[in-house]
């Protein structure tokens, strides 16, 4: 998936809070799409620097896409570090988004 252009990403934001009566915010979006483009998993530090995000921030995101069932952390064993996974219900809501994008195209 390509980067998103800030049109491109304001028409998906207002899709999607049309859509949802909870709506992901633009930030937890962010967060998604960063975790599935690194390949679905990336160190939560990888993740802070491609947000180019406070560590607090990016975890208040990954906590909600947690609680959603769309993410989920787990350790990867080496100096305590923290691995944040897309899952396969986050893996759908992506292919949603793109779906999404395709048809506003």
């Amino acid at each position: 998936m390509a980067a998103l252009s800030v049109p491109a990403l304001r028409a998906l934001m207002v899709a999607i809070s049309r859509s949802e009566p909870d709506p992901l915010t633009v930030r937890q979006v962010a967060a998604l799409l960063a975790v599935h483009e690194l390949g679905g998993e990336a160190s939560f530090q990888t993740l802070v620097d491609t947000l180019g995000a406070t560590p607090a921030s990016t975890s208040r995101s990954i906590d909600a896409l947690e609680a959603r069932g769309l993410a989920g952390r787990v350790s990867s064993g080496r100096f305590g570090a923290t691995i944040v996974e897309i899952t396969p219900k986050g893996r759908d809501y992506v292919g949603g988004l793109v779906d999404r994008l395709e048809a506003a195209a």
